[in-house]
């Protein structure tokens, strides 16, 4: 993300990764139903949509906040979801439509790899650029499309660096495939 670029988390939660942001000194903002729902959906050069596709239980909803967050984007979106390469994945609460009910009562649908960028690709009519299993940027300039989806792998690859060294060479593995 260049310094130069406004960043819009929508479905923002407690509001955590856009204080993060605007500590290091990007303009960011963001909005959340439930816990900044006074605050306006605002156009910013990129949009994230982190995990809020997944607790969406109407398949048609789900739809419309892609089309609306997308429409905010003047660079691009960026876009998590909790994937499972498991499409029977569920919990002890059981199945709902086309999700789970999980322990706390609420609804969580997981996404195969496939069915996450046939959501992506068919309702944003556009080309969707896959940097990890779980996060896609679907970008309007193609001119940023290369530099984008290799700064964010380079960033995914570093993320974690607590962890065993086993699971970072696995990262590295698998950003190497996903370059080829």
């Amino acid at each position: 993300i260049r310094p130069e670029w406004s960043l819009f988390d929508y479905g923002c939660g407690v509001g955590a990764d856009v204080e993060a942001l605007g500590n290091l000194g990007f303009e960011a903002s963001g909005w959340d139903p439930f816990h900044f729902a006074e605050e306006p959906k605002q156009e910013a050069d990129i949009v994230h949509l982190g995990y809020v596709l997944n607790v969406i239980e109407d398949p048609e909803e789900r739809e419309e906040v892609l089309r609306e967050a997308y429409g905010l984007a003047r660079v691009g979106l960026s876009v998590a979801v909790r994937v499972t390469s498991d499409p029977t994945a569920a919990t002890a609460a059981g199945t709902l439509e086309d999700g789970v009910g999980t322990a706390r009562g609420t609804f969580q649908k997981y996404f195969t790899e496939d069915e996450f960028l046939d959501l992506l690709t068919s309702t944003l009519n556009g080309r969707a650029a896959r940097c990890l299993p779980h996060l896609y940027l679907v970008l309007r300039e193609s001119e940023w499309r290369d530099e984008i989806v290799q700064n964010a792998r380079e960033h995914a690859i570093g993320y974690g660096s607590a962890q065993s060294e086993a699971s970072r060479e696995r990262r590295l593995a698998r950003a190497k495939h996903l370059s080829e």
